[in-house]
């Protein structure tokens, strides 16, 4: 492998990483509410199998889920209508 060659792939590397990074940032802290509604299509389900698993706990348990369900899919609403 030549010196150019090798160069080449760190700088594809790079791009493949940034682009990567910039991803994951972006569904953590959105820009968009495209990205905002990606969240919500990837906790709804989360929260509903998090719901359904803890049926057979105590009452203040299961409560306990469903406020934090609600709570972060509010923050999501809060931050989509920004």
């Amino acid at each position: 492998m030549t010196h150019s060659s090798r160069r080449r792939n760190q700088l594809a590397v790079a791009r493949v990483s940034a682009a990567v990074k910039d991803l994951l940032l972006d569904l953590v802290l959105p820009r968009t509410d495209r990205a905002v509604f990606v969240q919500w299509a990837v906790m709804i389900p989360f929260w509903v199998i998090v719901v359904i698993t803890t049926r057979r706990l105590s009452k203040d348990v299961r409560t306990f889920i469903v406020g934090l369900a609600f709570v972060n899919l509010a923050w999501f609403a809060f931050r989509m209508v920004h």
